[in-house]
């Protein structure tokens, strides 16, 4: 069987076994030179019991062995096992392993384990790149203390790093220099990580609860040091909050990030030594927008969070992912939330949830938050991992509330520090802080697919009670099995019809009062329930799921009237968006019906345009939260409600339902519009927000005052008002378009990551940006066929955000998107696996379009050596 035969298996759960034996000690020799790196490994290796054990040593395909040898004595291993990958030994006592290989990191263009970027030598492990440096039995579950020598040239590369703390350097002969870094903490191979390059350097330092001085330092390429104050503000924002909130000060002496120009994904927690996306870390006001400057502040918290979950308490195994991923998520969110605005950051998280994750839970590469089975691991550093994840999480917040939540977490960093740790042990912290039984939640980390929770209600009068009656079920889907019933945490408030709150007063025994408000969580825990609230007058209306209390699907028997009093009044932020997305999805699901009737689409326009009006002169309304309030729903939630839908009318409706509600409410937005843009250089990050959306409405009108207020706005110098500028023109063909981007392009053509704003724009052009367009982009001199942010910032943002050109007829489109992702495919796997799923959403299409998109896919199948990552999503799809 070849390495590709064996990388094709299938691994299951169920078959974990507890690993034979230990590695107590790694220590790491990584000697770098002009046209290749040598590494020697030397492990202690214990079996766990007196019995002896096994244990295999896994090799990636860029390794050339040259040596090894046990106890110090030579040992040859089996020629087919090397070709597989693979060294098993059988061992009866401590044991000291030495292996050295050869690699060649300026070859490595899957960015996986040792590799080069613009010079600098760096390394991303998680999940399987260790194995790409040497072989080691690289699971998460074997957990070790590294020490790591780097060798290398003290002029190219002046800057050596890797985990943990300094301990030594110094010269050696020929113009060479070491550094000799200890990690103190057990961890597994995948948090490895070293660096080294000619960078500069920023510092500071960060005081600990308990009173210890911790470095902290981020390292860049050179002339990027001025762009690092923000991502130092939000490390030393995240360590303060995380002990703030959770109690967990940092470990170690030093903590270090190091800005990568290529990376396949945000960034990589490495223990004491985190390796980012550039992207992710150089930014300020005249780079970045807005939003960019928040993403920067989130992701760099999470990264520091997994300091304790996810690097202290690591997971058993990979199908545990969520273990650690889903609840850094939760806690970057709450970091997020508690940074700015709670109810903004909800409701992000929320759209995200339904434009990206309800899809992939829809599709046929849905998968329960801990999968059963996988073939490449890669391919599940998914949504339904990360975002769902975290929903899960939060359920058991709502089901448990605050504090014994908090109190859950606390136990389980207790009973799990220095441990590679289970779903099942999280879940048996928060059940034993609680003296909550949980048995029947766990079924949400075993089942795949969104459930559909449908809400009636009943009124009598007589008796003021208000009934409502809850019923779970799930759509169909071919890839998902049998679901059984799940227990749904729903958060439930009422109002009267002029606004005021009420108490919820109801009979059902699993229900709790919420923490801080008039709001209650009932556990809807069987496939119909019914709930009766008392003391309810006439009007009143429930807002039900508060806070997306549960990430399901919610249908509910709302009037259009009491969806119009949830969206004006409902004191929850996210319930008062849903309300907004249900009456504008109503009007585009009519306006996309073949015999639609037009006048009744005016008159719902106008009805929500009354209560939208309403909004935006609120003076005590957030305008960030205004901004939210004026989108429309996403494309993917449109199809998602359709039987059939046709991509190209969906997106046809949404800009029609965009372009009449400004026509309506002109004589209230242009006013904002015109203050806000005569005061720009004074306006707050939610007024810039808003001020965004405003110009996305106007610039659909085709006023000419329009495109001239959004060339004005594309030449400010900050990035979230020349980017507001810049994307009203760019849903137009305007003469001003192309003016603005020219300008664009020669003010930042030196500035790479800026550049990547401009093909993203270059790429999602409606009536502009087709398959040939694109393909002239790629050939620009600011275009890096290797760097992952350029793929992604052209064909990445094709297929998901240029619906027209993507979804041409012809199928163009999907050719285009498949012809690069075959040659994406033989240098970088795991970008490849990542873009072609856009081609696997195919199942409301009609028959021809869904023809079309196999056809691309199955021209995909037989190209020469598809890579695992890449075959398994095409194999998923197309059986």
């Amino acid at each position: 069987m070849s390495s590709l035969d064996a990388s094709q298996e299938v691994i299951r759960r169920s078959d974990y076994l507890a690993p034979d034996c230990r590695v107590d000690n790694v220590d790491l020799t990584v000697s770098i030179f002009e046209d290749y790196t040598k590494v020697t490994g030397v492990f202690t290796v214990s079996p766990v019991t007196k019995k002896g054990g096994k244990i295999t040593f896994y090799g990636g395909e860029p390794l050339q062995f040259e040596a090894m040898d046990i106890n110090g004595e030579t040992y040859l291993p089996n020629k087919d096992d090397l070709a597989r990958g693979h060294i098993h030994l059988a061992l009866k006592k401590p044991t000291v392993v030495t292996i050295s290989a050869r690699i060649h990191p300026d070859q490595n263009t899957a960015l996986e384990g040792l590799y080069q970027s613009n010079g600098m030598y760096c390394t991303q492990c998680e999940s399987e790149g260790f194995r790409r440096i040497i072989w080691y039995p690289d699971h998460p579950d074997i957990l070790s203390v590294f020490t790591t020598r780097i060798e290398a040239d003290a002029k190219t590369l002046p800057v050596l790093l890797s985990n943990g703390n300094l301990i030594d350097q110094g010269t050696l002969d020929n113009g060479r220099h070491f550094a000799v870094w200890h990690d103190p903490h057990p961890k597994p191979s995948y948090l490895f990580a070293m660096v080294a390059g000619d960078l500069e350097m920023v510092e500071d330092h960060f005081t600990t609860s308990d009173g210890r001085d911790v470095v902290l330092r981020i390292f860049v390429e050179h002339g990027n040091a001025h762009l690092c104050d923000h991502a130092m503000a939000s490390l030393k924002a995240s360590m303060k909050w995380d002990e703030d909130v959770f109690g967990l000060n940092y470990d170690l002496d030093i903590f270090m990030i190091v800005a990568v120009s290529h990376f396949n994904m945000g960034a990589m927690e490495n223990k004491g030594l985190n390796i980012f996306n550039a992207k992710y870390v150089l930014a300020d006001k005249q780079t970045a927008t807005d939003d960019d400057l928040n993403l920067v502040e989130g992701i760099i918290a999470h990264e520091y969070f997994h300091n304790w979950t996810g690097n202290r308490i690591t997971c058993r195994d990979w199908f545990q992912l969520t273990l650690k991923e889903g609840l850094t998520v939760y806690r970057d969110q709450e970091f997020t939330a508690d940074m700015h605005s709670r109810g903004v950051k909800r409701i992000n998280d929320v759209a995200l949830m339904k434009a990206v994750q309800f899809p992939e839970d829809a599709g046929p590469t849905a998968h329960p938050i801990r999968p059963e089975t996988y073939r490449e691991i890669n391919n599940f550093y998914t949504p339904t991992v990360y975002e769902k994840g975290a929903e899960v999480i939060r359920m058991m917040e709502h089901l448990l509330g605050k504090a014994a939540f908090m109190r859950g977490i606390d136990r389980y960093i207790t009973d799990n520090d220095g441990k590679a740790a289970t779903c099942e042990d999280f879940v048996s912290a928060m059940e034993t802080a609680s003296q909550v039984d949980l048995s029947h939640f766990k079924r949400w980390y075993e089942q795949a697919g969104t459930p559909i929770l449908e809400v009636k209600k009943t009124y009598d009068e007589e008796k003021q009670t208000l009934t409502l009656v809850f019923k779970q079920s799930y759509q169909d889907n071919p890839a998902l099995n049998t679901h059984h019933d799940l227990m749904i945490p729903v958060r439930l408030g009422l109002i009267t019809e002029d606004g005021a709150a009420l108490p919820v007063i109801c009979d059902n025994a699993n229900g709790h009062q919420n923490d801080d408000d008039q709001d209650r969580v009932i556990t809807i825990a069987d496939k119909a329930v019914s709930i009766t609230l008392h003391q309810v007058p006439r009007g009143a209306v429930p807002s039900l799921l508060r806070g997306f209390s549960a990430p399901v699907a919610l249908k509910t028997d709302h009037s259009e009237a009491e969806l119009l009093t949830l969206l004006k009044y409902d004191q929850d932020s996210y319930g008062r968006w849903d309300a907004g997305q249900q009456l504008m999805s109503n009007v585009i699901l009519d306006m996309v019906k073949a015999d639609y009737d037009l006048k009744s689409i005016k008159q719902k326009i106008h009805t929500l345009a009354d209560s939208v009006r309403q909004i935006i002169l609120d003076q005590a309304c957030d305008p960030a939260v205004k901004a939210e309030l004026l989108k429309v729903p996403s494309q993917q939630v449109i199809e998602s409600m359709l039987a059939v839908a046709d991509p190209v009318n969906v997106w046809k409706a949404r800009r029609k339902l965009v372009k009449n509600l400004f026509v309506v409410l002109a004589d209230s937005i242009d006013p904002i519009i015109a203050d806000y843009i005569n005061r720009s250089d004074a306006l707050s990050a939610q007024e810039r927000r808003l001020l965004n959306i405003l110009m996305n409405m106007k610039i659909l009108t085709h006023d000419p005052q329009a495109c001239q207020q959004a060339i004005a706005l594309s030449r400010s110098e900050n990035m979230t008002l020349s980017m507001a500028g810049l994307h009203a023109l760019n849903q137009t063909d305007a003469d001003e378009r192309k003016i603005a981007l020219d300008e664009f392009e020669n003010k930042w053509s030196h500035h790479p990551l800026v550049m990547e704003k401009w093909f993203a724009l270059q790429s999602s052009c409606p009536f502009i940006s087709t398959p040939e367009y694109c393909e002239m982009l790629m050939k620009h001199q600011a275009f890096d066929i290797n760097n992952p942010n350029k793929l992604r910032s052209v064909l990445s943002v094709f297929a998901n955000v240029n619906t027209r050109m993507f979804h041409a007829d012809d199928g163009s489109g999907y050719k285009f998107i498949v012809r690069h992702i075959a040659d994406i495919d033989t240098r970088n796997p795991q970008i490849a696996a990542r873009m072609v799923l856009p081609l696997t959403r195919f199942g409301r299409y009609d028959d021809s379009r869904q023809a079309l998109m196999k056809g691309a896919l199955t021209r995909l199948k037989t190209a020469k050596n598809l890579s695992p990552d890449l075959s398994e999503v095409v194999d998923k799809t197309i059986s």
